[in-house]
């Protein structure tokens, strides 16, 4: 959390791992993604606690969306980039749905850079 705080722009949005409660309004983050913006003070896709309050909550949705479709089809991060997620954030424990970002994936994919790997915990700068 400190190294995000030092190094990664505070108007960034972190593409987190994801999961719905119910479609498509209720979701959250199933590892430690979900807490960058309490540490961190950035943003995420899936956002606070209270998040369905926000008045950009409908861009929300739509990054939620494209995390959840990245992880049926991952052959490129442009739509997560279009929706307005900068960087992607695996978190060390594996979620408990069993989705997540893969890395040999990730690297496979051109445009996607390996910026922090340290104790299970890596970030992608994903949008060039």
């Amino acid at each position: 959390m400190k190294w995000i705080e030092q190094n990664i722009p505070q108007e960034a949005t972190f593409g987190i791992n994801s999961t719905y409660w119910m479609k498509p309004y209720s979701f959250h983050g199933d590892e430690g993604g979900y807490w960058l913006p309490y540490f961190t003070g950035r943003k995420t896709n899936v956002g606070t606690m209270i998040s369905s309050f926000d008045p950009d909550f409908d861009s929300l949705i739509l990054q939620t969306k494209a995390i959840m479709d990245f992880y049926e089809n991952p052959e490129s991060t442009v739509p997560l980039c279009e929706s307005g997620i900068d960087y992607l954030y695996d978190g060390q424990n594996p979620p408990y749905t069993g989705q997540s970002f893969e890395k040999d994936v990730l690297l496979r994919l051109g445009n996607t850079h390996l910026i922090y790997d340290v104790d299970g915990v890596q970030i992608y700068d994903i949008c060039p």
